[in-house]
């Protein structure tokens, strides 16, 4: 589930961003030189662009539409329910269940026929785009491929991060089990106990609404289950269980308590905030974590700018022991819980699909992916994009993104993943000469000691899923015994799980009964129940 905005809302009214946020129904028309400008107000995540930022200025000038930008921080639930409560919306919202179940999202099923470039780009994927009320809300951003497979093999989802330097003073050694892991972190710890002036960190752990994949993700892909990360799928039956007092979560959990207790976790693990968790993982002082990819990819990002190679994280996949088959990667799945959906306030959704519509066209996606040609890129004589080094430089700065990039936009736009009609690939990091080119000579010398050619050799390829995986974009109708009970357990896990970490090893089994009987009392196989049923009507 993506967040939400608070009612502070983070506006800057520039140029671009050309209204004020007095309510969304108020807004006008923009018109400059005769031509009538689409003005529309956009509820997401991501940062500010500048007054002149480039890309914004091209789609204001060729399509004559403009911008505003409604951006937050943080989970935002709360901060949905009060805009739900309001009635008042942006023109554009990023996907929320939440705000679907308010009667806040315009259906779209009826009017995506008449946009060919939207309706050729989710057409396979229709049925599994619609809701339980038989209507489509969300036009999914991520997962949809077309042509070559991608050249560059990555993993952007869950692992156990390490900072390269400790695999660097150790020789380069091959990890596969969390006893593994944390001797390695330990080892470490006792070798440099301060960084940067501070004490070293060995791990820590986000516990902050939705972003606590971490805390509850781990126990099933280190027992060698597939990332489903609400339930365990039997893969013989097709039967979903719930996996949260089972041994291989209390293995999970009595390690950390093992570690918390050796001074090795962070003793502000599971209470910071997502934002706080970002800036300490920057710091170069923190040693390890398990989480996504995507999810932390800001502070990996910073650290390389800053110059700190070394102390950037390389995410690894473990297991309990070895023997078992890790499933860490999976296929490209269509992300149904991400992307945009039309707000039941704005005045023409005819218009904004439409103008999704366009933006899909390869001429427009390169733009977005590659920026402007002979400007942001260059093209070889057989066709091929590259940037030269100066262009990637420059494009690694800290403030090149704010005036050059419409990520806050394209972000959550429907985009085509995989390569485009003439073989280049349609994200730069996934255009093999650049990958090469833009390693840093310390990560080249860090994948060369490995005998990698990219960050996803770490990992076994993925096997291949049923049509139900993964089963997190099973999401229930607010206020159903499914949604309730599924709440009631994250808010349970949200309490209970810290403290069986921090308890100490002498207290591990009681405080494990206490949770294992909070955990109970959530009525989480009502949920289970949900899931199996939304299995079976995929098998059908």
């Amino acid at each position: 589930m993506r967040r939400s905005f608070t009612f502070i809302w983070k506006v800057i009214a520039v140029t671009i961003l050309s209204l004020t946020v007095a309510g969304c129904k108020e807004a006008e028309p923009v018109k400059e030189d005769g031509q009538e400008n689409l003005h529309l107000s956009v509820f997401t995540d991501g940062e500010q662009p500048s007054a002149n930022n480039k890309i914004y200025q091209k789609l204001k000038e060729e399509l004559h539409v403009e911008f505003e930008f409604v951006t937050y921080t943080g989970d935002g639930e709360q901060e949905r329910k009060a805009m739900a409560a309001s009635g008042d919306y942006t023109d554009i919202l990023d996907a929320s269940e939440l705000l679907i179940d308010r009667g806040g999202a315009v259906p779209l099923e009826d009017l995506l026929p008449d946009y060919p470039n939207l309706y050729s780009h989710y057409e396979p994927y229709l049925e599994l785009m619609t809701e339980e009320d038989g209507h489509i809300y969300i036009l999914p951003d991520y997962g949809i491929l077309q042509g070559e497979a991608l050249q560059v093999k990555n993993n952007w989802r869950s692992g156990f991060f390490i900072q390269k330097a400790v695999l660097s003073e150790f020789g380069y050694p091959k990890i596969a089990t969390l006893d593994e892991y944390f001797d390695l972190i330990e080892r470490y710890m006792e070798r440099y106990p301060e960084l940067y002036g501070e004490k070293t960190i060995g791990y820590t752990i986000c516990n902050d609404g939705t972003s606590n994949y971490g805390l509850v993700n781990p126990p099933a892909l280190l027992a060698g289950y597939p990332n489903n990360a609400n339930c365990i799928v039997d893969p013989v039956t097709n039967i979903a269980f719930d996996f949260r007092t089972e041994d291989i979560s209390r293995r999970f959990y009595w390690k950390l308590c093992e570690e918390y207790e050796k001074g090795v976790i962070d003793p502000e693990a599971c209470i910071i905030s997502h934002e706080q968790y970002l800036d300490r993982l920057s710091k170069g002082n923190v040693l390890g974590f398990a989480d996504e990819t995507w999810n932390i990819n800001d502070a990996n990002t910073y650290l390389g700018k800053k110059g700190m190679n070394e102390r950037t994280y390389v995410s690894v996949p473990l297991v309990y022991e070895e023997g078992i088959r890790e499933q860490y990667m999976d296929y490209n799945t269509v992300s149904m819980t991400s992307g945009f959906m039309i707000s039941v306030d704005c005045e023409s959704p005819e218009k904004v699909l439409e103008l999704f519509d366009t933006l899909l066209d390869e001429k427009w996606q390169k733009l977005f992916s590659w920026g402007i040609e002979g400007e942001d890129y260059l093209v070889d004589e057989e066709g091929m994009f590259y940037r030269t080094q100066e262009m990637r430089v420059e494009q690694y700065t800290e403030d090149w993104d704010y005036k050059n990039s419409a990520e806050t936009l394209f972000d959550h736009l429907p985009k085509i993943e995989g390569t485009y009609s003439d073989g280049n690939a349609a994200t730069v990091g996934n255009q093999l000469r650049e990958f090469q080119e833009t390693l840093t000579e310390y990560d080249r010398q860090f994948l060369g000691n490995y005998h990698m050619t990219s960050w996803g050799d770490f990992f076994l390829d993925p096997l291949e899923q049923p049509v139900y995986f993964p089963t997190w974009r099973f999401s229930p109708v607010d206020g159903t015994p499914a949604e309730i009970a599924s709440s009631r357990a994250t808010a349970c896990n949200t309490a209970w799980i810290p403290r069986v970490i921090t308890c100490g090893t002498e207290n591990f089994d009681g405080m494990w009964l206490q949770y294992c009987e909070e955990y109970k009392q959530t009525g989480y196989e009502n949920f289970i129940q949900y899931i199996n049923e939304c299995i079976q009507e995929s098998l059908s």
